[in-house]
């Protein structure tokens, strides 16, 4: 699968280049071809029951046309492959970029820069369900490298936190009373070669502050806790947590709505101007 959504990515890419290439692409169309027959081709499979599988028949599907519109013939890239999804209801293919909700972008800058750790919470109160859920479809949103997605949250509520904080070294004072806590993983199926060792850390990062974002979004509060611990460790984690080998722990986060006089660091910060080196050639800046 890690092939399939790696694939089809390109080939998505390719479509939406500002100097569109006829036939570009075409190698990697091939193959991408080739890994959905043999996942089509799968005893006790159903084909098309894997949401990134219809994904990838859809930006197929808008590559034909693309090349159909242009008059230009795809007949050797696509050989006897029969594209019998196109009226599946999966986004896939390109978009104009534009903002796609009501968001008010002005409240954007000042909703990242207050962002703070939160470690008193209340204790009355439990994110449900869906909010969980709206959490996970934000976090979804982070860059992946070639949009792999493989990000994975596990979240616990109940005395299984406390369980698990037993073997996180920075929550002292205050890791009794965290009321939800998520296990952010990375899944490593989904990575090729030794190339990439570290990617899994790069975009397990990018996942985690994405979920921290999306936990802010929904009113309440978080605090990052790393997990550096020893291998002893993490294998009991994954223990009492049920985590599969295959999923490599990046941290984890507390979290939970703000108690009525909870107090925050105020964790000071350098000033833009002393992180930042531009390089410019141009004289412009």
């Amino acid at each position: 699968m890690g092939d399939i959504l790696r694939k089809y990515h390109v080939v998505e890419k390719s479509l939406g280049m500002p100097e569109f290439r006829p036939g570009s692409a075409a190698d990697v169309v091939k193959s991408l071809i080739v890994d959905l027959k043999k996942w089509r081709e799968q005893d006790g499979v159903d084909p098309l029951a894997n949401r990134q599988v219809l994904v990838a028949y859809r930006v197929l599907s808008a590559y034909l046309r693309k090349h159909k519109a242009l008059d230009y013939d795809t007949s050797d890239i696509f050989g006897d492959f029969e594209l019998d999804v196109e009226l599946v209801s999966v986004p896939g293919g390109v978009k104009p970029y534009k903002d796609e909700g009501n968001r008010d972008w002005e409240e954007l800058v000042p909703m990242l820069r207050a962002r703070a750790s939160l470690r008193t919470y209340d204790q009355e109160r439990l994110p449900t369900s869906d909010v969980l859920e709206s959490i996970a479809q934000t976090a979804i949103k982070a860059p992946s490298v070639c949009n792999r997605q493989t990000g994975r949250l596990h979240v616990f509520t109940g005395d299984l936190v406390q369980e698990i904080l037993k073997f996180q070294t920075g929550n002292r004072g205050f890791g009794h009373q965290v009321p939800v806590l998520f296990v952010v993983t990375v899944d490593l199926r989904f990575f090729l070669s030794r190339t990439e060792r570290n990617q899994p850390f790069v975009d397990g990062g990018l996942f985690a502050l994405q979920t921290v974002l999306g936990i802010q979004g929904e009113g309440m509060g978080s605090v990052c806790l790393n997990w550096c611990v020893s291998h002893e460790s993490d294998e009991r984690l994954r223990e009492i947590a049920k985590i599969p080998d295959y999923e490599k722990v990046i941290m984890l986060i507390g979290c939970g709505y703000p108690h009525a006089e909870a107090l925050s660091p105020v964790s000071a910060r350098h000033s833009g101007a002393d992180i930042l080196t531009v390089h410019d050639s141009s004289g412009d800046l």
